[in-house]
């Protein structure tokens, strides 16, 4: 009885000193840096932008975007960090959230990560 009490806490004492985030647990997402491989865009989707709100555009719209990416490379929460086109911002977030990437990896592993990505629209 004893040595099952024993057995059960250490596996629990393991299990909460793991660091490494589970495969699906976005809020664990880690920044890309040292031996973190960033993810690879595998599908990008282009915006469907209307004409309207392109002809009003004088200048080229850029975005710079904060990213959450699975450990699938699926997207997940996307912040606007800095952008000159508001009213493009949601066209662009609807169409990156249609984006799929190969998971970011540590040591070969898949992980959640936080993906910077700028995106730029030529002005015709």
């Amino acid at each position: 009885m004893l040595w099952a009490t024993c057995v059960s806490l250490l596996v629990s004492l393991f299990a909460i000193a793991d660091p490494t985030p589970k495969c699906g647990d976005i809020a664990a997402a880690r920044r890309i840096e040292g031996a973190v491989k960033p993810p690879r865009i595998r599908k990008r989707v282009e915006p469907r932008l209307p004409e309207d709100v392109r002809k009003r555009r004088r200048e080229q719209p850029f975005l710079f975007l904060e990213l959450r990416v699975d450990a699938y490379g699926r997207v997940g929460a996307v912040k606007i960090v800095r952008s000159n086109a508001p009213d493009l911002e949601r066209y662009v977030v609807a169409a990156i959230r249609q984006f799929r990437l190969d998971p970011a990896t540590l040591y070969g592993r898949p992980i959640p990560v936080i993906y910077n990505l700028s995106w730029t629209y030529e002005v015709r």
